[in-house]
């Protein structure tokens, strides 16, 4: 699980610092970030162009000598992107008016032996 995500914007570079939870107990899924994985969560606020920097190890949430924690990229950014979506279209609904429901037989069981 990713823990933090601390980002850092200077000109057109976007530094990432990432903050991965250890992973604890057997059922925890093993999490590995990529460059590819953090690009996608970034894209959603950012325009990235290309990669600067990116460690040279493996970052995830588990506890060996090859996979750290921690780990740092560097972005070049593009414009900001622009929101796509256009002014808000509200829907219309139309009033029909409503069929009275039938009523339940007990309903009409009890008014039969009424009459």
């Amino acid at each position: 699980m990713i823990q933090n995500i601390e980002k850092k914007i200077t000109g057109d570079k976007l530094e990432i610092r990432v903050t991965c939870h250890i992973k604890r107990f057997a059922k925890n899924p093993i999490i590995l970030l990529t460059t590819d994985s953090l690009i996608a969560i970034l894209n959603k606020e950012h325009k990235i162009l290309e990669v600067l920097e990116e460690p040279s190890y493996k970052v995830g949430n588990l506890n060996m000598k090859k996979v750290n924690n921690v780990g740092e990229w560097v972005f070049k950014l593009g414009k900001k992107k622009q929101s796509t979506r256009g002014p808000s279209k509200k829907k219309t609904t139309v009033n029909t008016p409503k069929e009275k429901p039938t009523p339940s037989i007990r309903s009409r069981i009890s008014n039969i032996a009424k009459k």
